[in-house]
Parts: C-alpha cells; structure tokens; sequence
C-alpha cells in the first residue's frame, strides 16, 4: 500500500507514516494532505525500511503496531535520530513505554487532527530552527578559525 500526497517530491514537507490500519492512515494522509504535507503511507515495518531507502522524510509518524519493533532496531533508530518522530499510541501505558525505549512525542489514538497537525508544525518547525542554528554554528565556528589563522600570521609583523 503506498499513498502519496503527490505523485513527485515538492517543497512540501515529506512526511512517512508506518504501520495502522488503512482506514487511520487513508485519514491520516488525507488531514496531512490538506494541509499542505506530503504523505507515504508504509503499512509495515518492510514497507517502511525501503521507503525510507528511497526518500529522505522530514517526519515520521509511527503507529503504535510498528514503533516498538523500530525502537527495538538500533541500526535504523540511529540512521533517522536527526529525522524528527512522532509516535502514534493506543493507550496512555503504551505511550509511558515509547517514551521510556527512547521515543520523544506521542499521541494517544484516536488521532485528534487538530493535535497532531500541531505537534507535526512543531516538530518540523523546531527542525527547521535547529538547522539554521547548526549552520549559524558552522558560519561562527569559520569565523573564529579564520581569525585565529589571520592573528598566527600577523604576529611575526607586530613590534616586540
């Protein structure tokens, strides 16, 4: 089962959502799709690993029959730990377990829409900021080497 948002990667934000049923994930892509996600729909844990091959996502949404065995997977939790997740849990107990394996956001189903397009904006939102901070970073750290290398030359040319 694949269900895309549209057809070709945009500028949209590209979002994968593992495991659920595919009435929830039809929902669920439909909700994200009107907003103006994009959305591929993997409906297991197989399905999911060779889209993940295939598309770099901006998020993950993963269903509570698919997150405990990604957790579990400590090669695929390492390759997306810069991929930002949310985890989507039948019930409070299973939420309290996927944060204690290492998950960061979960939401309770039934998926409220207006709750998870937030903590989707946020999620991605926050992102966004760590990267312009990473390259802020990067731009500074430059900076600093390159008047470090600048002051190393001079000094033979200052006065004693």
């Amino acid at each position: 089962m694949l269900i895309s948002a549209s057809p070709t990667r945009s500028s949209n934000p590209l979002i994968i959502l593992a495991g659920g049923s595919y009435e929830e994930a039809s929902s669920v892509a439909r909700s994200l799709r009107e907003f103006g996600y994009s959305c591929v729909c993997s409906p297991d844990y197989r399905t999911f690993e060779q889209h993940a091959r295939l598309v770099k996502p901006d998020l993950l949404l993963l269903d509570s029959d698919i997150h405990g065995e990604f957790l579990r997977d400590g090669k695929r939790w390492e390759e997306f730990q810069s991929v930002p997740m949310i985890h989507l849990v039948s019930s409070a107990a299973e939420r309290e377990n996927a944060f204690a394996a290492g998950a960061v956001d979960c939401v309770v189903k039934p998926v409220l829409t207006e709750e998870l397009l937030a903590r989707v904006k946020g999620r991605l939102d926050l992102q966004q900021a760590q990267k312009q901070l990473d390259q802020r970073n990067m731009q500074f750290a430059t900076t600093l080497e390159n008047i470090g290398a600048n002051s190393e030359a001079i000094r033979p040319l200052i006065p004693k």
